[in-house]
């Protein structure tokens, strides 16, 4: 997908993010040249100094002599850790990092890597490591490009969730291979809908929450709603055969649907 994505704008350049699960050999050594991948890098990960071009006898090596592993630069009392406040997931985080330049030679092999290695002050968060293909970025940006992945995540959530993306019982590819397309067409859709429009409505449709006090943007539970109350107005209280006397018989049934949803 990464290859067939980026055959498309050869002209630009493409950033991958990915989990742990997508920085191992079968991506990480078969970037295109104008994708750049970002992702998070095993706390035991084996590390390496690059080669040095020295014209020896035999084979030149394609790897310098071994590196400390993420877990164990975490754990030198004597590390000089970097002080920094980063924008993490809308917020302003306090952590501390420390950077290197170096091979990951089992996953990356000879692409030299930049690798940060992050503490939470606080404790609350265990030491965590990320890794970029591209040298240009600080570590301050991987960081906070790292974390813009997240609303994908949410998506994958709210597909679960909402749309039954877990419920279908496939059995054969060709069902497959439409399902969850069309899945994340109809979410898509719903996007675009409440962008255009849908937007407008959104007041009618709110729920109070007072416990949610510190709220200031809607979910895609609150979208879903609003596109219920816009298709209960559209089908009920719009429709030129139904007299005033049945709208307002209906009304309490929509205001209870609109609570309960």
């Amino acid at each position: 997908m990464i290859q067939i994505v980026a055959s498309w704008i050869p002209q630009r350049t493409l950033r991958v993010l990915g989990d742990s699960e997508y920085s191992g050999q079968s991506i990480s050594r078969h970037l295109p040249a104008n994708v750049k991948l970002i992702s998070r890098m095993n706390m035991k990960a084996a590390l390496y100094e690059p080669a040095q071009k020295i014209v020896t006898r035999g084979r030149r090596r394609k790897k310098g002599n071994r590196l400390g592993s993420p877990l164990q630069t975490a754990q030198d009392k004597q590390a000089n850790w970097i002080k920094t406040t980063v924008t993490l997931y809308g917020k302003q985080v306090k952590l501390w990092y420390q950077t290197i330049d170096a091979l990951w030679y089992p996953s990356a092999g000879q692409r030299l890597l930049r690798i940060v290695v992050v503490r939470d002050p606080s404790g609350r968060r265990r030491d965590d490591c990320f890794f970029s293909t591209d040298l240009t970025l600080a570590p301050t940006q991987i960081l906070e490009i790292f974390a813009r992945r997240w609303p994908l995540e949410v998506c994958f959530r709210d597909v679960k969730q909402f749309l039954g993306f877990e419920d279908p019982q496939n059995r054969v590819a060709k069902a497959t291979t439409r399902t969850a397309p069309l899945i994340f067409f109809i979410y898509d859709l719903v996007l675009l809908w409440h962008a255009q429009c849908g937007h407008r409505q959104a007041a009618h449709s709110a729920l109070d929450r007072p416990w949610y006090s510190q709220k200031a943007s809607v979910s895609f539970e609150d979208i879903l709603r609003t596109l219920r109350y816009a298709t209960w107005q559209e089908r009920i209280f719009d429709d030129p055969a139904l007299d005033a006397h049945t709208r307002k018989l209906l009304q309490p049934f929509v205001e209870w649907a609109k609570a309960v949803t």
